[in-house]
């Protein structure tokens, strides 16, 4: 047999093998809706011109920072080489990448935090049976060639480095918030904890996260300005405008805004607001009490950041399947925190009840729509602000 550091990377090598194959029938089957969107955006960027518009070949607008625009350049330049089901491949196993080593990095915080030490071994299988589970929330990704994988990799290097300790770790953690907020603007919420940190880090580490950040924010006004020039303004404007009409065409696929009558969508704005608010306020209770090295109770802060994300998805005009794989960090808080069959429990209203992998006999007897599935979200906020429902572990930290 294997020593126990081969045989992990054996498993790691079967689920990396297991993943390519998934993509290659992925490409095969649905083709990448997104891809052509990604790739057309570097397009634009490398040849100077405004990407916020619909051309040839792009099924729906580009809807991310100029910046963003930017950076996809190398992505062009690859499907330029490639052949094309060769390039919709790279795209959905990089899709895999991302939401592998960002479940893995943030799996690996709650162990550490927790006190246990480096991950051993055994908690990395129980990773990889975790990850087994979670890839179905991330396939859509691969159906579409979305890129929620990748902002998922940076959030968890954000809120990770956030809390580290180490200089390097935290100017990198808020250089990738940065990066994910000009991607979609919601991961600034996790900004709260450039004020709010939760943990005793040192001010001089802390100024190196306001660092990364500042360089980030830079960057997605100085990049813009070398490819576009006296164009820039425009551009941010015509980003401005899609960002605009997105709020006036949502979605209403998942989340509390599907289940709302029409005449009540007014209210999901106040919604929003009380949720978040609340939770900020929980941020800075919690900060105030780690400083004065008060009890902390049954919370912490990984909680927090969790609450964060699931309210993201849940109060959101814009959710949809795809966007079920920033589920993930709320999935493993579940796993780590409180007994396994909970995420079993918890899993089963996303993998069970509609999506676009559900036979279409199937999802016409369930209703055939997506909203249902804001019931699974309803659920594991149920578990998070609720956490004496069911039996946890290490949640109560000594200071």
């Amino acid at each position: 047999m294997f020593e126990p550091r081969r045989q992990s990377r054996v498993i790691i090598l079967g689920y990396v093998l297991l993943a390519a194959i998934a993509a290659a029938a992925v490409v095969r089957i649905h083709g990448q809706y997104c891809l052509p969107i990604f790739s057309g955006a570097g397009a634009d960027a490398w040849a100077g011109i405004e990407p916020y518009l619909v051309r040839e070949g792009r099924p729906d607008f580009f809807k991310y920072a100029p910046l963003w625009s930017v950076l996809l350049i190398p992505l062009n330049l690859l499907g330029q080489i490639l052949p094309q089901i060769v390039f919709q491949w790279a795209w959905c196993f990089l899709n895999f990448l991302c939401f592998f080593f960002g479940s893995f990095l943030y799996f690996r915080s709650l162990r550490d935090s927790g006190g246990s030490g480096p991950v051993s071994f055994v908690n990395r299988v129980h990773f990889l049976v975790l990850i087994a589970l979670l890839l179905p929330l991330m396939v859509n990704n691969g159906l579409y060639g979305q890129i929620n994988s990748l902002l998922w990799l940076l959030i968890s290097v954000g809120i990770v480095g956030l809390r580290s300790a180490r200089r390097a770790f935290s100017f990198l953690g808020g250089l990738c918030l940065s990066l994910a907020i000009w991607m979609k603007l919601f991961p600034v919420l996790f900004a709260v904890f450039l004020v709010f940190p939760g943990e005793k880090i040192s001010s001089s580490v802390r100024r190196w996260s306001w660092a990364g950040l500042a360089v980030g924010v830079t960057l997605g006004v100085v990049l813009p300005v070398v490819m576009w020039g006296d164009a820039t303004l425009s551009v941010f404007k015509a980003w401005s405008a899609v960002l605009s009409r997105d709020i006036h065409t949502p979605h209403l696929k998942i989340g509390l805004a599907s289940l709302l009558p029409a005449s009540l969508l007014g209210l999901l704005p106040l919604l929003q607001a009380l949720y978040f608010g609340s939770v900020v306020f929980l941020c800075g209770l919690f900060d105030r009490r780690v400083k004065k090295g008060a009890a902390l109770g049954t919370i912490d802060r990984s909680q927090l950041e969790c609450l964060l994300m699931l309210g993201v998805l849940l109060l959101s005009h814009m959710t949809e399947p795809p966007t079920l794989a920033l589920l993930a960090p709320v999935m493993i808080w579940v796993w780590m925190r409180g007994p396994k069959w909970a995420t079993w429990v918890l899993l089963a209203p996303f993998l069970l009840l509609p999506s676009d992998l559900t036979p279409s006999w199937l999802k016409e007897s369930l209703g055939g729509q997506y909203h249902i599935k804001t019931i699974g979200l309803l659920l594991l906020l149920t578990f998070l602000v609720a956490p004496s429902l069911y039996r946890t572990t290490k949640l109560t930290r000594s200071v």
